[in-house]
């Protein structure tokens, strides 16, 4: 059986992002960061505008901008390595829209307080 590749750009205040898809997006959603999904200035998503410092809050709007593109109310969250950072801002940052996060060789979460996870199950 061979799965069929998609790829679709959605529209962002800097310009556009890259996502890769691959069966159905909606039988579960699931979200890789680094991977399906190709973050600003990675791949080919567009850079984020010249001499804008960029900051994971940034890639947790991107995050956001995909869930809300497909219209998940919930979806799973696989991120590797600063993907897996993000994901944990994300859960933060927007509690009860991932269902399960899923990492891959985190990177750790230097000076954030406990009291931040206390949506975490």
């Amino acid at each position: 059986m061979t799965i069929r590749e998609n790829e679709w750009f959605i529209q962002a205040p800097w310009g556009r992002i890259c996502i890769i898809a691959w069966g159905n997006c909606m039988d579960p959603p699931v979200l890789l960061c680094h991977g399906s999904m190709e973050f600003p200035g990675n791949g080919r998503s567009d850079r984020l505008p010249p001499g804008l410092m960029i900051s994971a809050y940034d890639l947790v709007y991107s995050v956001d901008a995909v869930a809300r593109h497909f219209r998940w109310r919930s979806f799973v969250l696989l991120g590797h390595s600063m993907g897996a950072y993000i994901g944990k801002l994300y859960n933060v940052s927007c509690p009860g829209r991932l269902t399960g996060l899923i990492e891959l060789d985190p990177i750790n979460l230097i000076g954030v307080p406990p009291e931040h996870f206390s949506t975490w199950r």
